[in-house]
């Protein structure tokens, strides 16, 4: 028996090679590896036609066709500029199977892909290529079971990044009697909504064995991972969409290759750990952007405020008074196109005439005059079936059956095609040419499956290339215009996911509308996004109606109320101000109504966002008192940057006291945000912090330094 191993940043990945064939026998830290003794390929690749080969297992994703035929060609290593790479070979008679394994400098990461060649002489069909399987120590008995806890990050509109833990008993993966179980743990995603349900990631960890593995799968689709067990182990299989979950085939002629989805693994020994590891690993992948160093403040005139109707005589006192509080950005968000009833009717992407009869350069300018850079929304993905680009269009749109696929009033845009890309060329180059450094790209349906573009390709295939041929668009748009800053939106957080991020500098974590429930987003953004990507709203001075409303109000032309300013307390603005600090500051609401106090309270928070910035854009998440809970009456999280951590606590509703294990020994503390807060602590045992609150409803900044 042969061995070969791999060692880079304090990571190993040791294989068996026997009679040809490669197993893996053990990976993670070096200084304490997973052993395994698994007889599964880490690479499964399926064909139509070929035999599942694990048995009486039913749908679950092992014994693939192909991996149980490949033998070991051979490993070529590969010295970047940002990584390293070692490249393993295996082939079976059918297909050959090139396994990319990358290493970033000093990271405990690595991430993983499969490029399959056919080398049949004929056509073959794909059902799976995944990034990579790995079984998981000591889980070879039912009692060890309880010892291992999935963490699963659900997410949806206006609950993003909802982290729930429970053991693999909890989930009920049992060992039967020694034989493989039909049972399995699945996470998946079908649809352009990349994490309309969960983030691409999970987390396991065993206390009992000092073991913490995450995983991260860069999708900007559909995408699954599951976790099984066989003969009494624990497997983890994760990747791209395939034909079970994802209805994923694709045809490959001779000779030709397909690239899965990229898979990251992150080891450590506890949850902020390998947390730590991914943030650092994310920030390596990412396409460098100078924003996300100096984090400007953006002010957004949509929430709470304007809503979809933006004008200029609405937007010049929020300009006035954004410019007078030192944003660098003011965006002005849905509505500034098209006509009332936009929603059906997007596409042409022309100024409306009733919203801006003078056009936009009035507004534009005045922004400029203030000294700040401008934004505006976009979502170039879709078309209204009202619009007045459909005629032009039709022939772009996702299909299924030679029907075009429409959802909310929408139709889809087809990237693979070179008329969608030449037009959403010519609208980004319109909207740079009336002054915008900035664009919101929105996303606000979900296309569902795919698109099978009349009946030439399976629909999720026709996804995943249009999912890639849109990355790649915006890659163009980048080398066209390298100073420009886009945000990534999908109705929030609904494609949070690092195939989009690895290009654009922010992201929106939420569209929630209550400032009391954001605390449970913004607390664990981190855990998804790096903090200086991570947007999250800060609406100090909240409008009395709802959109609807404001529409309504709008078309009838009625003059929407002015918010009551004497009903906003401090602490309403203490929290919203508290909400965003861990990430980027996303401004919006009435503040031009501000004054007194709360004006000083909101100033002292846009100073403090600033002082944070530089110790943010290196920070790694922090959660000493494990992932928030949904509705829970305390929430804690935080950033940890060198010895120091800034632990952002808020009080809703629950006992006035808390006692909080930080983790380390503390040397000193103090309130950073805001400077008046009534919050007291202690310091208990050199190691805990006793936090207390004068009412039931108060937040704060704490700065820690161990």
């Amino acid at each position: 028996m042969e061995h070969y191993v791999i060692n880079e940043n304090g990571l190993t990945l040791a294989f068996a090679i026997e009679n040809g064939v490669l197993n893996v026998r053990e990976y993670g830290l070096a200084e304490r590896p997973v052993k395994v003794d698994a007889a599964e390929n880490f690479a499964q690749v399926h064909l139509s036609g070929g035999n599942v080969t694990s048995g009486h297992n039913g749908i679950k994703r092992i014994g693939a066709s192909e991996s149980s035929e490949l033998v070991y060609v051979g490993t070529e290593k590969i010295v970047g500029e940002k990584f390293v790479e070692y490249v393993i070979g295996q082939k079976s008679g059918k297909v050959e199977v090139f396994t990319h394994l990358r290493f970033f400098g000093g990271i405990k990461v690595f991430s993983v892909f499969n490029t399959v060649r056919n080398i049949s002489g004929g056509d073959v069909w794909l059902e799976e290529v995944n990034g990579m399987l790995l079984f998981t120590p000591a889980c070879e008995a039912d009692e060890n079971y309880s010892d291992y806890v999935l963490y699963v990050p659900h997410n949806s509109w206006h609950c993003e990044a909802q982290w729930k833990g429970a053991s693999l008993e909890e989930r009920g993966l049992y060992s039967g009697n020694g034989n493989t179980s039909m049972k399995r743990v699945s996470i998946k995603n079908t649809g352009s909504w990349s994490t309309k349900e969960y983030l691409p990631m999970g987390i396991l960890q065993s206390e009992k064995e000092n073991f913490c593995m995450l995983w991260q799968i860069e999708s900007n689709g559909s995408w699954n991972y599951e976790l099984g067990e066989t003969g009494g182990k624990i497997y983890l299989n994760a990747g791209g969409p395939d034909y079970i979950e994802n209805s994923w085939e694709k045809k490959l002629g001779n000779e030709e290759s397909f690239t899965g989805v990229t898979v990251a693994f992150a080891f450590g020994s506890e949850i902020d750990g390998v947390l730590g590891e991914i943030t650092d690993y994310r920030r390596a992948i990412r396409r460098k952007n100078s924003d996300n160093v100096s984090l400007p403040a953006i002010y957004n005139s949509y929430m709470h405020c304007l809503w979809d109707y933006p004008s200029f005589d609405g937007l010049k006192p929020l300009i006035d008074k954004a410019a007078e509080l030192g944003m660098e950005y003011f965006c002005i968000d849905a509505g500034w196109h098209d006509e009332l009833e936009w929603w059906s009717s997007i596409g042409e992407w022309k100024v409306s005439k009733t919203r801006f009869p003078e056009g936009l350069g009035k507004t534009i300018d005045y922004v400029k005059s203030k000294g700040m850079k401008v934004g505006l929304w976009l979502e170039i993905e879709c078309v209204g079936r009202k619009s007045g680009a459909v005629g032009y269009l039709k022939d772009c749109f996702f299909t299924r059956n030679g029907k075009p696929v429409m959802v909310n009033d929408r139709y889809f845009l087809d990237f693979t095609k070179e008329k969608t890309r030449k037009y959403a060329d010519e609208v980004v180059d319109r909207i740079v040419s009336y002054g915008a450094d900035y664009i919101k790209t929105d996303y606000n349906a979900d296309a569902g499956v795919g698109t099978d573009d009349s009946g030439r390709k399976s629909a999720a295939d026709g996804l995943l290339e249009h999912c890639r041929a849109l990355k790649e668009w915006f890659e163009k748009i980048y080398e066209r215009y390298p100073d420009l800053v886009v945000e990534n939106c999908a109705s929030g957080g609904c494609r949070m996911d690092y195939s989009m991020l690895s290009l654009h500098s922010i992201q929106s974590t939420s569209d929630q509308l209550c400032y009391l429930k954001y605390p449970y987003i913004a607390a664990g953004a981190s855990s998804a996004v790096c903090p200086e990507q991570s947007a999250v709203w800060c609406y100090p001075v909240r409008g009395k109606l709802t959109p609807e409303e404001y529409e309504r109000c709008i078309v009838s032309g009625e003059k929407p109320p002015v918010p009551d300013i004497s009903e906003i307390t401090e602490d309403d603005v203490v929290i919203n101000v508290v909400n965003c600090l861990l990430g980027r500051m996303h401004l919006a609401g009435h503040i031009e109504l501000l004054g007194g106090k709360t004006e000083e309270l909101l100033k002292e928070g846009i100073a403090y966002y600033r002082a944070m910035s530089k110790d943010k854009a290196i920070s790694r998440p922090y959660f000493p008192c494990g992932f928030p809970v949904w509705n829970g009456d305390f929430v804690a999280g935080g950033l940890a940057a060198g010895n120091k951590r800034y632990l952002a606590v808020w009080n809703l509703g629950g006992k006035t006291e808390r006692t909080i294990d930080v983790g380390f020994p503390i040397k000193s503390v103090r309130i950073g945000y805001p400077a008046s807060s009534e919050v007291k602590t202690q310091i208990k045992d050199g190691d805990k912090l006793v936090v207390s609150f004068k009412s039931r409803r108060r937040a704060c900044v704490l700065e820690i330094i161990g």
